[in-house]
């Protein structure tokens, strides 16, 4: 992936948050020294790295390229939601009646090309419905990695996951 192309979700999304006037309290890019740490949790909690498959498509831990290919086979699998069948935003807001939690609860979202945000439910749907189209894919999953919404524009859908 070029740098160029690495970047553009990034600065997309910079300019979506001043466009909305979301807050830095409400959503953020996470703190650069815990983007290991938090990609690293979320590798163990929700994809199988057995099979001798290197972490990151390219052996590099921070690299997530199409992790969406290798969920862990012991998720529950409740929901899956096609794009065929709804439109992006009918199917981010499904997103929001199943990875809901307390009213306080952050996520982490996780773009494909290694961005980490951090941030509340409304205003993570707010950007990612702003930025359609640009999204190749993206992990969006709770602080304590026991919920997981997957989406990959190769599957045209988003996959939902629990653990236990």
């Amino acid at each position: 992936m070029k740098k160029t192309e690495r970047f553009l979700i990034r600065d997309e999304i910079e300019k979506i948050v001043r466009s909305k006037n979301i807050s830095e309290n409400s959503f953020a890019e996470y703190s650069k020294t815990g983007y290991q740490e938090v990609i690293t949790r979320f590798r163990y909690a929700f994809t199988d790295n057995s099979e001798g498959r290197n972490p990151g498509s390219r052996g590099n831990m921070s690299d997530i390229s199409f992790s969406w290919n290798h969920i862990r086979k012991g998720l529950s699998n409740p929901l899956n939601i096609s794009l065929m069948k709804n439109s992006w935003t009918e199917m981010l807001d499904r997103v929001r009646d199943v990875m809901r939690g307390p009213a306080d609860d952050r996520l982490f979202l996780i773009m494909e090309e290694g961005w980490v945000y951090f941030g509340k439910i409304d205003e993570i749907l707010t950007v990612l419905k702003e930025a359609e189209g640009l999204i190749t894919a993206f992990y969006l999953f709770s602080t304590v990695f026991d919920r997981l919404a997957v989406y990959a524009d190769d599957a045209d859908c988003m996959s939902f996951y629990r653990k236990g």
